[in-house]
């Protein structure tokens, strides 16, 4: 009971310091605030707070002194985005204090950043980390950045603060940055079917944004702060000066960008929607690429099939053979669609043939595959036998429909 009233008391501490801060009692917050830190020496969050008072205050040395201290233990400590943004408060202050930055990226390198030479040479290992795995946050856009080049981007950066249900970019939108979380958590949603659809979380130390530089500067999805959040921003003519200078961050973002074009296919589509985020990630290496190109079929009706497909981008429509054979459009399917599951399923051959309307391409999943993630997820296989019904069902009701001489235009 002792240690949860210590906690309640310490909370209540905390509480009253931030509304005399937001009543602008700056005086008495700073009072507040450095009571705190004397109980709490090692919470950086309140001495941040010590220095944001100083700074409403004035007094920029004692703000520029708290902030650097803050900046420092959190490079030292692996928390890099942390540290680069505290360093920008410090910039914001005294633009002069730029040696701050040299001296961050030498404790991020102390940590286990590559050299310039390891940087280089691909084969060559990075130093080994001060930490155990997984106690420091991985920060993949700098990850591979030796000490130089890190410098560099930091310079280029600049914060953003948002509200809790601030929508950070919206899907559609035209877009030129790149955003990396310094702080707080924010939802990635995109729009399927009508449905606003929730595709992952974001937290400290992760990025958002890459798409729109590879998708003709459009946002492909929206991002909205589910807290109070912190950004660092990079806008594009800086990243593309980034990218000339130093190709390691083209690489960065290519590879998070593909390997997020496949997460999104995955999370939208409905055979796989109950899936967190980590099993998705696990899910994209079970599955192999194939391009098609337009007229080119994929599946063909009565073929034995031992295989998945999920639509990763284009069309390709869903037929089956009428009367005089003559082929019965029973659907056209785009991103996030999958077929083949009923000869998966049943191990029947195929009932219909696929055929591309148009270039596109396909994450193939084996049989194997299926059945082993079927046996860790119950529901994906339920997923499967409702579609697989509910496509039995349409193509009888649509050679019906011919048969009593309706329209041969379906489209699911």
């Amino acid at each position: 009971m002792a240690v949860k009233k210590a906690k309640d008391s310490d909370s209540e501490d905390r509480q009253r310091a931030q509304q005399l801060l937001t009543a602008g009692k700056l005086d008495k917050a700073l009072t507040e605030f450095l009571k705190l830190v004397e109980k709490n020496p090692k919470d950086l969050r309140i001495k941040l707070k010590v220095g944001e008072v100083q700074a409403r205050m004035g007094k920029t040395e004692e703000a520029v002194k708290a902030y650097g201290e803050v900046a420092e233990r959190y490079a030292a400590d692996g928390f890099i985005v942390q540290a680069i943004a505290v360093n920008k408060l410090i910039l914001d202050l005294d633009p002069n204090r730029k040696e701050i930055q040299d001296k961050l990226a030498k404790l991020y390198s102390s940590r286990g950043m590559k050299t310039p030479e390891a940087a280089k040479d691909k084969d060559s290992p990075a130093a080994p980390a001060a930490k155990k795995t997984g106690e420091i946050p991985a920060v993949p856009l700098f990850s591979d950045l030796n000490q130089e080049e890190l410098i560099r981007i930091m310079a280029g950066l600049s914060r953003v603060k948002c509200n809790p249900g601030d929508w950070i970019i919206r899907e559609g939108d035209k877009g030129d940055t790149i955003y990396i979380i310094s702080s707080g958590k924010v939802a990635i949603y995109k729009i399927v079917k009508d449905e606003n659809l929730k595709i992952s979380d974001l937290g400290e130390g992760e990025f958002f944004g890459e798409f729109s530089f590879f998708m003709s500067h459009l946002r492909q999805a929206s991002v909205q702060a589910e807290e109070e959040v912190e950004l660092l921003e990079i806008k594009r003519e800086e990243l593309d000066k980034m990218v000339e200078e130093y190709p390691n961050v083209s690489d960065i973002l290519v590879k998070f960008y593909k390997d997020r074009v496949l997460d999104t296919v995955i999370a939208i589509s409905p055979l796989f929607r109950g899936m967190g985020t980590k099993e998705r990630k696990e899910l994209i290496g079970k599955f192999e690429l194939k391009v098609l190109e337009k007229g080119q079929v994929v599946i063909q009706e009565g073929e034995k099939g031992d295989s998945l497909f999920l639509i990763k981008d284009g069309d390709f429509q869903v037929s089956t053979a009428g009367a005089g054979d003559q082929p019965v459009a029973l659907a056209t399917l785009q991103s996030g669609d999958f077929f083949g599951e009923i000869a998966l399923i049943s191990d029947q051959p195929r009932t219909a043939t696929v055929t591309a309307l148009t270039r596109g391409r396909l994450m193939v999943l084996s049989r194997a595959n299926f059945m082993e993630l079927a046996g860790r997820f119950p529901k994906v296989l339920e997923v499967a036998q409702s579609y697989l019904q509910q496509r039995a069902e349409h193509t009888v009701s649509t050679i019906m429909t011919l048969d009593e001489g309706g329209s041969d235009e379906v489209v699911v």
